[in-house]
């Protein structure tokens, strides 16, 4: 039985998403989630490149 869906224009072998948090932390274990049937994996964002024009204003302590 095929579970092929497509999603905003991207062709899924699965519906399943693995969301962002503890399960998509390091490489392997969104190689574990895709041996699992995983179709998509949402990962925290790992770029501000286009963030740069924003300041950043770090916490009081």
């Amino acid at each position: 039985m095929s579970l092929q869906t497509s999603f905003i224009g991207f062709s899924l072998q699965s519906p399943l998403v693995v969301a962002s948090g503890p399960a998509s932390h390091d490489v392997n274990q969104i190689a574990l989630a895709q041996e699992q049937g995983a179709g998509a994996v949402i990962l925290k964002t790992a770029c501000s490149d286009k963030y740069e024009h924003m300041r950043y204003w770090p916490r009081p302590r």
